[in-house]
């Protein structure tokens, strides 16, 4: 799941429809594609990808 921040009114539909939209330069990291990092709108909240594994308990 990646954190765009809080709703900014103006780039609403860029947030929902982009991966950068809403993220400064300094929070996508060089990991992250070209073409993901090429469109939306810049933003200034620290972006963040949060990534977790749910593993059922041992029995």
């Amino acid at each position: 799941m990646h954190n765009h921040g809080p709703l900014h009114s103006g780039i609403a539909k860029d947030m929902l429809a982009s991966f950068r939209a809403g993220c400064p330069d300094e929070s996508l990291s060089s990991r992250y594609p070209e073409t993901a990092l090429a469109h939306g709108a810049k933003g200034d909240f620290d972006c963040k990808t949060i990534q977790a594994a749910p593993f059922p308990p041992n029995e």
